[in-house]
């Protein structure tokens, strides 16, 4: 396994603290659309246990409900005309989702319309943030309602991914992630893979921590790479 420097290792450990300052947010988000994953520890087969012991489950006897997060890395600002198409449907597709069964709350820009930005020092990243009642309902709204037509062009307005861009996790009712929360939890799947402390929508978890049963339904989008860019 490849060792950490100490620069990497400080970079983790600021990104792990609650809350980070705004300097090193930029730079977590900065690692999780550019960094590659690293491998799980080797005496144990995942995280290491600190790592661990620093998440939080849903408080026994609450209701728990899932957020979910995705980043991405914008092809232009905002204003040129390849994100014309999005920036036009940024307000169509966030009151879908809100008017859909199972949706509680979304993270909203300051002017409460649009998308919320995380700057960093190349370019700035979108960050999508919400919770749900259960997953059943998200995933109706992502692949079944008019959502999903919009997810397989992402390619157009969305620089391409070679590891996870969207996260899950178990929240308490009434808390409500920021999206300093949302790159915390998107690093940590990226570096130890699904977790109960942070997973994706293939392999996901119940809110006690236990790996949610498969069940047959229907199919989910595959993996976005690189080779998927419509030329």
């Amino acid at each position: 396994m490849t060792a950490l420097s100490s620069a990497d290792r400080g970079a983790r450990d600021r990104c792990a603290s609650t809350p980070p300052p705004r300097g090193v947010a930029r730079e977590c988000a900065q690692d999780v659309v550019s960094r590659p994953r690293t491998r799980r520890s080797a005496h144990n087969g995942g995280p290491p246990l600190g790592w661990r012991r620093r998440g939080r489950s849903p408080t026994i006897g609450r209701v728990a409900q899932l957020a979910q997060a995705n980043l991405f890395r914008p092809r232009a600002p905002w204003d040129d005309p390849v994100m014309r198409e999005f920036v036009l449907a940024l307000d169509t597709v966030n009151s879908l989702a809100e008017a859909s069964p199972g949706f509680v709350w979304r993270l909203l820009p300051g002017d409460g319309h649009g998308a919320v930005v995380v700057e960093d020092d190349d370019a700035p990243v979108l960050v999508n943030l919400s919770v749900w009642t259960a997953y059943p309902p998200l995933h109706e709204f992502v692949y079944r309602s008019a959502h999903a037509s919009y997810l397989r062009r992402r390619s157009r307005w969305f620089e391409p991914v070679t590891q996870p861009a969207a996260v899950l996790w178990w929240v308490d009712d009434g808390d409500r992630p920021s999206a300093d929360d949302a790159v915390r939890r998107l690093r940590y799947l990226q570096r130890y893979g699904p977790t109960a402390r942070a997973f994706g929508m293939r392999q996901r978890f119940e809110p006690d921590g236990r790996p949610s049963p498969r069940r047959q339904g229907p199919r989910e989008l595959p993996p976005w790479r690189p080779a998927d860019r419509r030329r």
